[in-house]
């Protein structure tokens, strides 16, 4: 008896090892399987990048011999559609986007810069001097930077440089991610735009648009022990594991970077030196559930808004990432909307926490506006709309034109064809200044 129950203790034990063999080996797959698929996706990123950098620089060149107006054109809308692919190929990298800030920055400004002088030559106006000398060098950092994405590539490529140097700290802190080896590479070609030509044009990538005085900052200046006291306040801690500086924040509009610990979640925010407004946050914790819908995230973010004294803001559109929603919003009074003043709030899907804030466009905006009355009543300016559109829904708003303009518009919501559009009539002229299409997709709506 003895041996036949010491028998089955046996059997039990290594039925018991081979299952946990059995179990490693899947984990083992699996991991491997999706560290193959992520590297698959990085590679056609970068992949993307690297080729739609490489034909921008032929496109800027073949400027330089182009005489006719078609031509010019084909080539600028070439030009400038794939400034914006690149732009989402560079995002979709394991690479934080501090690191990458001015390439970022420069693939924004030929795409605007692009479709700024095919606007130009398509009313007949033929390229200035200035244009001819800042196509030329925005073809030579094309060029050195497509060099370099080379280079890079071919180390990836080779394996000397792996995405997982970046991608395993990719989550944490800034200063921990710099000295990685695929931080450096970026660094290095990221040296080379300290030479990037200003830009005045009408876009809204202008660098003139970096000289705008952000119009809602405003109060005395913050030191450092107020910035901390603010961001514990904003975000609701009343006990917080950590509070530090971890950066000086430039630009537009200049701060502290502060880090917040508290229990699992890691915050990072800038404050402004002037007024203490919290211009972003993130806080970097999993996100790996859905307990709540896009709807009730909004909820969770209108009362975040109103906690932190933002009224008058109206959600406009979301978007569903993950296991976060994003839902925009922007502030409306007196029964006008005024898009240029938006905010971001990303909310987590499993509980509702708020995990994500952007209002940098709200303060570089946001002022006490003079409005004056509108010229065209609401049915004059419904005779401007086409006879296609059947409108569901008007409302005044001020939106912004490229340059940093603002205009007020009548705002017409439609159906056609069973696509949702958005139509803005200048108040004043009567132009029509903007045509949106909302796209419906599993994860929200989208204009184009």
């Amino acid at each position: 008896m003895k041996f036949k129950k010491k028998n089955i203790i046996t059997l039990v034990m290594v039925a018991s090892v081979i299952c946990l063999g059995i179990f490693g080996v899947y984990q083992y797959n699996q991991k491997t399987f999706y560290y193959r698929y992520l590297n698959g996706q990085y590679d056609r990123a970068f992949y993307q990048l690297v080729d739609n950098m490489e034909n921008m620089q032929v496109g800027l060149s073949k400027l330089q011999v182009a005489e006719e107006e078609d031509m010019d054109i084909l080539t600028l809308t070439d030009i400038h559609r794939r400034a914006f692919t690149a732009i989402e190929a560079l995002g979709q990298l394991p690479v934080p986007s501090a690191t990458v800030e001015n390439t970022s920055k420069l693939l924004n400004q030929i795409g605007d810069y692009s479709y700024s002088l095919e606007r130009k030559r398509a009313r007949g106006i033929e390229f200035s001097s200035e244009d001819r000398k800042n196509l030329t060098k925005l073809q030579g950092m094309t060029g050195d930077i497509s060099t370099e994405l080379h280079k890079l590539y071919g180390e990836l490529v080779s394996g000397t440089v792996k995405y997982s140097d970046l991608k395993s700290r990719a989550g944490t802190r800034l200063d921990y991610i710099s000295d990685k080896l695929v931080g450096r590479k970026f660094g290095a070609i990221e040296k080379n735009m300290s030479d990037m030509p200003t830009l005045i044009y009408d876009g809204p990538f202008s660098s003139a648009l970096e000289k705008t005085r952000p119009k809602g900052v405003t109060g005395s200046v913050t030191d450092l022990a107020g910035a901390k006291k603010k961001a514990v306040g904003f975000l609701g801690i009343k006990n917080a594991d950590s509070v530090s500086q971890y950066s000086y924040v430039g630009g537009p509009i200049q701060g502290l970077g502060l880090e917040v610990k508290k229990g699992d979640s890691d915050y990072f925010l800038n404050v402004s030196k002037i007024g203490g407004h919290v211009i972003w946050m993130i806080d970097n914790r999993n996100v790996n559930n859905i307990n709540i819908s896009v709807k009730q995230a909004a909820g969770y973010a209108d009362n975040f808004l109103k906690g932190n004294g933002y009224e008058g803001m109206v959600p406009t559109y979301s978007m569903k990432y993950d296991d976060t929603a994003v839902i925009n919003y922007a502030y409306s009074k007196d029964g006008i909307i005024y898009y240029p003043d938006l905010i971001k709030v990303k909310v987590a899907l499993d509980d509702g926490s708020v995990v994500g804030f952007d209002a940098m466009n709200y303060y570089m905006s946001h002022t006490q506006r003079t409005i004056g009355k509108p010229k065209l009543t609401q049915g004059q300016a419904e005779e401007r709309v086409s006879l296609n559109l059947n409108i569901e829904q008007v409302r005044l708003a001020v939106i912004p034109l490229t340059g940093g303009k603002e205009v007020l518009t009548y705002e017409f919501m439609g159906n056609y064809g069973g696509n949702t559009y958005y139509v803005y009539i200048n108040a004043q002229t009567g132009n029509e200044d903007q045509v949106l299409q909302i796209i419906e997709t599993d994860e929200g709506k989208l204009t184009m």
